[in-house]
């Protein structure tokens, strides 16, 4: 792994070719690199710097970045998925994390780890700059919070993937980049502060349709809340989320599979994801949608997140979502000469994400494969209605979870059972029993196996769900079950691995996780 946090730092100072990520901010010409962090003196100096924090977590590298590791950890990592694209050996290492048995030199654990510590060092920089830059102290104070909120983001993924980390609060100088591990009481600390501090931030519908894409005062609550489920203070949690809902700027879209269609884009429940235009020179679009692709023709490509069937089974019997999370053998698709029929050859499974697959006839795969105007979802309103609910449930207050617990179930009930963007879909959704019945039982154990339930289905293949397992105590239980494995030791398979070049660079600072 070449990457030490040393390189990391400074890559953050030497690298800062910035570009947006909204409507407005994905125009913006980027500035050259800057290795001289007392460049920024004015408040649009710093937003030019902000936009090369954004970047840091939509960088849509091959195999590499924030959205690769939000989705590939997430849901390879997870018994939702396996890795796809045919065989093993197309990527050993995250065949490895799939399996659970990742070692210290995994080179994808490595990439991640850099990614996250490259976009926090892009935000350290933003922060410490910021007291010192000229202009009006409104916008800097929103350039300040909006970094903050990034810096929370990665160190969230940080915590729950790697468990105690190094904790790095300023821009630190490259001599002292090699740190101890921080307690994570310290880290989710951070992570509360920064969410706060974030609060402050315009709300969706003050920010505007121009700067979608921007940290809102909503996603800053929303990572809040999240963050507090994590460490089990369920009355802060449910008092933080209940603000998301009561600020009334999201709502479920009436179709579930509008969500993760062209036209879902920053659709009323999306809270926070990334911005991706397509055919830029800027090339400001998305690799990741390809990647979860069929590799067989016309599509081509690479194969990976292959749904699993333990996934399929916890749908219920005619539950819509089903047809929007998984593209089926024999499924057919217009294209702009005829049709595609998908045969999913390259799948583990025989089955691919409905919701990372788009449709020829939408786009036209061998023009910008690599490009996709597709936007990534790191928060939806369906989430922060099923977290308020468990904390509800957490705090004896079960019966006044229901109503939004069923909000969800609801929406998916109405969902249409034909997919606009398919001819033909080739499994069966047709069901004569009650479609999801309502959940009406307030026993705490019982309605917390309903939301967990919930959580999966309605967020399936959207990378949340190795937090989720490991959140709730059930990565052990559920990997064991799914993907046939033993794994008994808390310490060396929940928490991913430290880098090697990290481990051996520090002198003995910086301490492996486990027993890697």
């Amino acid at each position: 792994m070449k990457n030490t946090i040393v390189s990391i730092i400074l890559l953050g100072m030497i690298s800062l070719f910035f570009t947006g990520c909204s409507e407005n901010f994905l125009t913006k010409e980027p500035y050259a690199a800057q290795t001289d962090v007392a460049y920024f003196k004015t408040s649009t100096q710093l937003e030019e710097a902000l936009a090369g924090a954004y970047r840091s977590i939509s960088n849509a590298g091959f195999k590499t970045g924030i959205e690769f590791a939000w989705w590939s950890l997430g849901n390879i990592g997870s018994d939702d998925a396996l890795m796809g694209s045919g065989t093993e050996s197309k990527d050993p290492a995250l065949q490895d994390i799939s399996m659970s048995r990742q070692l210290s030199s995994n080179v994808r654990s490595g990439q991640n780890w850099a990614d996250f510590y490259l976009a926090i060092g892009r935000c350290n920089l933003i922060i410490d700059e910021s007291p010192v830059v000229e202009g009006d102290t409104a916008v800097v104070n929103n350039i300040t919070r909006q970094a903050k909120f990034l810096r929370a983001l990665c160190y969230f993924h940080l915590v729950t993937y790697w468990g105690s980390v190094p904790l790095f609060r300023n821009y630190p100088e490259v001599v002292n980049a090699v740190r101890a591990k921080s307690p994570t009481a310290d880290v989710w600390a951070l992570i509360e502060q920064d969410c706060k501090d974030a609060t402050k931030l315009p709300s969706r519908s003050k920010w505007g349709s121009a700067q979608y894409g921007r940290v809102t005062s909503g996603a800053a609550w929303s990572l809040l809340g999240k963050s507090y489920m994590w460490e089990k203070k369920y009355t802060d949690a449910a008092i933080t989320l209940k603000k998301v809902i009561d600020s009334n700027e999201y709502s479920l879209v009436s179709d579930y599979g509008k969500v993760f269609r062209d036209e879902g884009n920053n659709s009323p429940e999306s809270i926070f994801e990334t911005q991706h235009i397509t055919a830029t020179a800027a090339n400001l679009g998305s690799i990741n949608p390809y990647l979860q692709m069929p590799s067989e023709g016309p599509i081509t490509g690479w194969g990976y997140n292959s749904p699993t069937q333990d996934l399929l089974n916890e749908f219920e019997k005619g539950d819509p979502r089903i047809i929007y999370t998984f593209l089926f053998i024999g499924d057919v698709f217009p294209t702009s000469t005829g049709t595609y029929t998908a045969s999913n050859v390259s799948s583990m499974t025989g089955y691919f994400s409905r919701k990372a697959f788009i449709p020829p006839l939408v786009q036209n795969m061998q023009g910008s494969p690599y490009d996709m105007a597709q936007n990534i979802k790191f928060l939806r309103y369906s989430e922060v209605l099923l977290l308020y609910a468990e904390a509800l449930n957490e705090t004896s207050q079960s019966a006044q979870s229901l109503p939004y617990l069923e909000m969800v179930r609801s929406r998916a009930r109405k969902t249409p059972a034909t997919d606009p963007q398919r001819k033909s879909c080739s499994y069966d959704l047709s069901y004569t029993g009650s479609l999801l019945p309502a959940v009406t039982t307030t026993d705490q154990t019982a309605l917390r196996n309903a939301i967990y339930h919930e959580y999966r289905v309605e967020l399936g293949l959207e990378g949340h769900r190795r937090e989720i397992l490991l959140r709730t105590g059930k990565f052990f239980t559920q990997m064991n079950k799914v993907k046939s494995l033993n794994l008994t030791d808390t310490n060396t398979y929940s928490f991913l691995p430290i880098p090697n070049d990290d481990i051996a660079k520090s002198n003995g600072i910086l301490v492996q996780n486990g027993n890697y």
